[in-house]
């Protein structure tokens, strides 16, 4: 099967709290998990839950110090060593809260991306240099 993903992601390690959502639209019973990426189009989730694809969740989630609590449908899952693996694609996402998102996301992978040239760039200085480097300089 093609991936089909339309939006960068970022990975996390951060708790979630999730719910079954009935066809009333009414939740259901809850369950734990941890959101592994996220992006503005939904979530990587693992879980000990064995949901099944195109199952409607609800998730609750902190990034940063957003509050994401959104409807979702597992649209791709994968069982994996480590457990169960799930993609969650997001449904009715605010605007607002996908604009945040999004500026979280790209933020966060700016980070990351700095962080991973300056410890490129460190390495080879570090095997070649002779003299121990300043701290400060």
């Amino acid at each position: 099967m093609t991936e089909r993903r339309r939006a960068f992601r970022i990975k996390t390690e951060l708790p979630a709290t999730c719910f079954y959502v009935q066809p009333t639209g009414i939740l259901g019973e809850s369950f734990d998990g941890a959101v592994r990426d996220v992006s503005s189009g939904g979530v990587a989730l693992t879980t000990r839950a064995d949901l099944r694809t195109l199952v409607r969740i609800y998730l609750e989630f902190w990034l940063g110090d957003l509050e994401v609590a959104v409807d979702g449908v597992v649209v791709r899952r994968e069982q994996r060593p480590d457990g169960r693996f799930y993609g969650v694609k997001f449904l009715n996402l605010d605007p607002a809260a996908k604009a945040v998102i999004t500026k979280l996301v790209f933020a966060e992978a700016r980070r990351q991306a700095e962080a991973e040239a300056e410890a490129a760039s460190a390495e080879p200085a570090e095997e070649t240099s002779a003299e121990p480097a300043s701290v400060g300089a």
